[in-house]
């Protein structure tokens, strides 16, 4: 029986979607130990420095053409900054 078309349509974004999560992951546990000799006040500060730079690259829908999906991905990047965890 040939698989239904429909769902393999579906199967492949959501495929996509699991290797992005697991890599993006991956990339936060690597890059962690980058962020320890600055702290939480540290990671803070870099964050507020480069505000305007992210705020200005979302306004000019260079996240959006990048990943698609900026609003989301730079929210996600300010809160665990501020909670005191970086990605």
């Amino acid at each position: 029986m040939d698989p239904d078309p429909e769902s393999s349509a579906r199967a492949a974004p959501d495929a996509g979607s699991a290797a992005r999560e697991r890599i993006e992951g991956e990339t936060g546990e690597h890059c962690a130990a980058l962020w320890v000799p600055i702290g939480t006040a540290g990671a803070r500060r870099f964050a507020s420095l480069i505000a305007p730079i992210t705020d200005a690259f979302t306004a000019a829908g260079t996240f959006q053409a990048l990943h698609g999906r900026p609003d989301a991905d730079l929210r996600n990047s300010r809160q665990a900054v501020s909670s005191g965890s970086p990605r």
